[in-house]
């Protein structure tokens, strides 16, 4: 049965209203009260239906936790429930969205039923007051929360704008959306990014070394030893040299002189791939083979020209016999071609050994490369 525990404190999500929906929301309450074998099977059918069913049901969650927290703050209920004068709303320029009409005792009654999963702290009540009439509410639209994938794990996520996060094995992602734009910090790994488009609200990504800006595309970003790499499959992206600086672009902040920063982006598009250190000039380089790109989504990494560090980096994430490493940390800036199977990657040592000429010490933990004597 779909779960969200990952989901952090202060998350937020708007619902629209359609008739998925609201079975969504029927399966949820009765999954509450009844957990038997026959009722578990016509769940798990309902679920395959479509992608709609299961993102909708992913939805529904998210509204039920957030409800389960406001029933224990009925105070946040009474300032729902301010006032049945729609002309007041609309002239106080906020988003009506629940009636006074019914009163808060009920209200609490029905929160009260989505109690099984409370793990959200706020909810955008805009699904739930397109059920019922408006008063005088402000919206809130934010989202923050973290994901994070284990060593040889490649984890699927779906973001409540539509936008899914593929995270590479042994990788971490911050997640903060915001009524005016959508962040995700690339903590550790790699990630791919296929985003819902919206043109009001950007999607940055930020790394150490660079940060990205796009409206909706695909594309893949990855954090190397001493730089951040930007793959794009489809579509255009802005790329950044340094973090937080595509946000910077565009909200134009002054320094201490008065003078506008506006770094300049660099466009990478569809079969495009840069590599950013933070402060250099960002280069833009074709790939041949464009599958390359994003090639460990199958099971591959492929590497032309590498960073040995790099790579080793990279089979560290997928390895769960112990780690690789040099005994010469200069032998991290040899370049690597090669091509392997993360089914294999345990074999790797071997084949750096032959292909470079290397040594290789093995322990229970560990596996050491170094140059031949």
């Amino acid at each position: 049965m779909s779960s969200m525990k990952d989901i952090d404190p202060n998350t937020v999500v708007s619902l629209q209203s359609t008739s998925v929906q609201l079975e969504a929301i029927e399966w949820h309450e009765r999954l509450c009260g009844d957990t038997s074998a026959k009722t578990e099977q016509q769940f798990d059918r309902w679920m395959e239906t479509s992608e709609e069913h299961r993102q909708a049901y992913l939805e529904a969650e998210l509204l039920a936790d957030g409800f389960a927290q406001l029933a224990a703050r009925p105070e946040l209920v009474e300032a729902l429930t301010i006032s049945d004068d729609v002309d007041q709303a609309s002239s106080a320029n906020v988003t009506p969205l629940l009636s006074t009409r019914k009163p808060v005792k009920w209200l609490l009654g029905a929160i009260a039923v989505a109690a099984c999963f409370a793990m959200v702290t706020l909810v955008n009540f805009e699904w739930f007051g397109s059920q019922v009439e408006p008063t005088q509410v402000v919206a809130v639209k934010s989202f923050q929360t973290q994901f994070h994938s284990s060593t040889g794990e490649l984890r699927e996520i779906a973001l409540p704008d539509g936008s899914k996060v593929t995270l590479g094995p042994n990788s971490l992602i911050n997640v903060s959306f915001s009524d005016s734009s959508r962040r995700i910090e690339l903590v550790l790994g790699e990630a791919y990014f296929d985003v819902a488009k919206s043109h009001n609200r950007p999607f940055f990504v930020e790394a150490e070394q660079a940060s990205v800006k796009v409206v909706g595309t695909r594309f893949d970003v990855r954090r190397l030893a001493k730089s951040t790499s930007v793959s794009v499959v489809e579509g255009i992206v802005q790329v950044f040299n340094g973090r937080e600086s595509a946000r910077l672009s565009s909200n134009s902040s002054l320094p201490a002189k008065g003078l506008p920063i506006k770094p300049l982006p660099t466009e990478v598009s569809a079969g495009q791939h840069v590599t950013s250190d933070g402060s250099s000039d960002i280069v833009v380089r074709e790939v041949a083979a464009e599958h390359d790109l994003v090639a460990w989504l199958d099971g591959r990494l492929v590497y032309r020209g590498a960073d040995l560090r790099d790579v080793l980096a990279d089979a560290n994430r997928y390895s769960k016999s112990g780690v690789i490493r040099l005994d010469d940390i200069t032998l991290g800036e040899k370049k690597v071609t090669l091509s392997v199977s993360v089914d294999s990657i345990d074999d790797l040592p071997l084949m750096l050994a032959e292909l470079m000429t290397l040594e290789i010490n093995q322990s229970s933990f560990e596996t050491v490369l170094s140059t031949k004597r």
